[in-house]
Order: C-alpha cells, then sequence, then structure tokens
C-alpha cells in the first residue's frame, strides 16, 4: 500500500487524535487512544481514528436509550477490526459476542485484537450476512479504507463526488482505491439456527449499503428474539426501509446522525415497547 496524501482537511470539533502509533509485524499498526484504548489495523491509523470516535468517543451505538450494559449476546455485523466489539466488552464483560466480517485481510486484523481481549466468548465469522445462506459474492475492497468495503459498490460511486469536497480530490482518490474479492454469505437466521441462540440484546448492522438484505435474511420466526437493534444505513432511502421494516416487527424506532453524516451516512435505533 503507498503512503496517504497529507491529510489536510479539518476534524470536527471534539475529534479524538491516536496518541502513539506503533509499527508491528505483518503490516499491522497498533494504534493507542490518549484514554488507554488501542487496537490493530491494517491500513494506517486514519480510519480507526473515525470510528474509534464513533463509537467510543461519541458512544454512537449507545443513543436513544440503547445500552449493552446488562447484554448476554450481542451480533455484531459488519465487524470490521473489531471496535464494537471491544467496546461491548468494556461495557458488558459477560457478554457472549458474534461477529462478522467478511474480506479476509480485515478478518485477521479482527482476530488480532479479539486474540488481545483473551476472551472465549466472541466467536468469529469470516463471512458476510445477507439474504442468501451458503452463496458466494463479490465484494468490492477499498484496502486503504476497508471500513468502506461493500457488496454495493453503486453507493459508493455516488459518494464520491461529496468525499472529493471534503477530503480533496487526491485524498478522496486514494481512499477510493479498490478491488474485488469473493465473499461467502450467511443469513442471520441460519447462524441463529446453527447456534442455538434464543434472545439477542443487541443486533449491531453497518453493512455499507447493504442493510436490506441483513434484515430480509431473517426468518419471521427469529424476529422477537432481538431486544434491541441499531443500524447505520448509507442514504435516505436506506433509512426510511430500515425504519419501515423495524416498525413493522414491533420496534419503537429513532434515527440520529453521526460523525459520518456529511457523506450521507444516519444511525437508526429500535428497541422493544
Amino acid at each position: 500500500m503507498s503512503d496517504s496524501p497529507a491529510e489536510d482537511f479539518a476534524y470536527p470539533p471534539g475529534f479524538v487524535q491516536p496518541e502513539t502509533v506503533e509499527d508491528i509485524a505483518n503490516h499491522l499498526q497498533k494504534i493507542t487512544f490518549p484514554d488507554g484504548f488501542s487496537c490493530y489495523t491494517h491500513s494506517g491509523p486514519g480510519e480507526v481514528a473515525l470510528i474509534y470516535n464513533e463509537i467510543i468517543v461519541k458512544q454512537e451505538y449507545f443513543q436513544n436509550g440503547l445500552s449493552v450494559t446488562e447484554a448476554s449476546c450481542v451480533m455484531d455485523i459488519g465487524a470490521n477490526v473489531g471496535i464494537f466489539t471491544m467496546a461491548v466488552k468494556q461495557k458488558a464483560p459477560n457478554a457472549t459476542i458474534y461477529a462478522f466480517e467478511p474480506i479476509p485481510d480485515t478478518f485477521q486484523t479482527l482476530e488480532q485484537n479479539v486474540r488481545s481481549l483473551d476472551c472465549s466468548d466472541i466467536h468469529l465469522y469470516n463471512v458476510a450476512i445477507g439474504s442468501q445462506d451458503h452463496v458466494e459474492k463479490t465484494f468490492t475492497y477499498f484496502p486503504n479504507m476497508p471500513g468502506n468495503s461493500t457488496a454495493t459498490p453503486a453507493l459508493k460511486d455516488e459518494q464520491k463526488s461529496v468525499m472529493d469536497r471534503i477530503f480533496g480530490k487526491e485524498m478522496s482518490d486514494f481512499l477510493s482505491q479498490s478491488e474485488t474479492c469473493i465473499v461467502q454469505f450467511r443469513t442471520l437466521s441460519s447462524v441463529i439456527r446453527e447456534q442455538g441462540i434464543t434472545s439477542v440484546d443487541y443486533l449491531k448492522i453497518d453493512v455499507e449499503g447493504d442493510e436490506i438484505s441483513v434484515l430480509e435474511g431473517i426468518e419471521e420466526i427469529h424476529w422477537p428474539i432481538f431486544k434491541q437493534v441499531a443500524v447505520e444505513t448509507h442514504n435516505t432511502q436506506l433509512q426510511e426501509q430500515v425504519c419501515e421494516i423495524l416498525v413493522q416487527h414491533g420496534f419503537e424506532v429513532y434515527s440520529d446522525l453521526g460523525l459520518s453524516s456529511p457523506v450521507g451516512v444516519s444511525m437508526v435505533y429500535a428497541h422493544r415497547s
């Protein structure tokens, strides 16, 4: 991977930068923040810093009454390098977590971060979650911004002009460099049935435009086991569709903006009445 262009764009107020960046073997870096939180990354500190600020600093997944403090079972769909999973373990040390990440390079970093937690109750899956079980599909992988990797690349094409304005074209072009890979898909219901899961206290979904596919992979018999759901939606149409599906399945639904809102991203929060 080439060196990143200079990051001369302005960070939002209160954005917390890494305190140290340490080069590790196998092209990994260990990123440590001022509060002592640290994790490994394979793509440089920029994206990890954004995700850290979203999840740890801004607590974006723990708004509108959603909490994992008393959680026994949590599902992390689109785990990336595992910052949400790590945050859950800070808040609910006894929770069992099922984390899903389809991109092989990112999955290896996720494994490294989970090993650092020394927990036996985090179950990792190198698969995508969607509406079909045990099928393979093409994924677009962004090595300089792995968290943007997607099964729906047209969505990222739509966001490119906004990224040009936010980051500058040189940085935007660098972040948008892509390649393709083949990943396996599972449905959430197939995993629930396979693992004998009877209750999910918190379902987190961040799948870069494939949100509806994830929800379509939940069979009607399994919807009642979910107590709280948080979905990062990647345009207004997806936000409306996600809200409609969740309302239809008996949730109270709220939506809000977060750090990624300039590129059209919003958060949907849902919990049982």
